[in-house]
């Protein structure tokens, strides 16, 4: 057996053995995105009136571009990959289309989206306390980032590798983004 499958079946079989976590995960792998994405809009929508955070919203806006846009869908048609409940029995907690895993789309968004944030800490202009704002406001989407990809294998819709590239795949665009861009 691999990793993945070895990983995939630890973290699926806590499934149902406490029905408050169950609940839990089901929430954060189906719900807290678009917690997080409405968050996210709200601060672009109020950053682009504040031109001082503009930059921001647009390292947001193209680094999700990137991520989900244009590099998974290529790396989907490279390496199509089935879902785990496809041809395996799984404790399956959310429906999902049957469609390409690898890599996690859900997963690249998110963290493309969190680790724009997080790199905006660094940008040259902003105060000590805006630094620190954006960095905790990073970290914390980062870590919830990191909570969904869980969430997303504990309910059986993907594979610890389709996470783990997502989230790669998320890091990297916002790179990239913060990069090319001037700041």
């Amino acid at each position: 057996m691999n990793f993945d499958i070895i990983a995939f079946q630890k973290i699926n079989s806590l499934a149902f053995k406490n029905i408050f976590f169950t609940r839990l995960m089901i929430f954060f792998a189906k719900d807290l995105i678009y917690i997080l994405t409405f968050v996210a809009f709200i601060f672009i929508v109020f950053s682009f009136s504040k031109k001082r955070y503009r930059d921001c919203s647009w390292y947001i806006i193209l680094s999700v571009i990137l991520s989900r846009g244009v590099l998974t869908p290529l790396i989907r048609e490279i390496f199509p990959r089935t879902r785990p409940f496809v041809n395996n029995e799984v404790n399956l907690l959310i429906l999902n289309q049957a469609s390409n895993s690898f890599p996690s789309g859900h997963t690249a968004f998110i963290f493309a989206l969190s680790f724009a944030i997080f790199l905006y800490a660094f940008q040259k202009n902003l105060s000590s306390r805006e630094k620190k704002y954006f960095f905790n406001i990073g970290i914390l989407f980062l870590v919830l980032s990191i909570i969904i990809g869980f969430a997303r294998v504990f309910c059986g819709v993907h594979w610890p590798s389709d996470i783990l590239v997502g989230a790669l795949v998320g890091i990297f665009s916002a790179l990239v983004i913060k990069k090319i861009s001037r700041g």
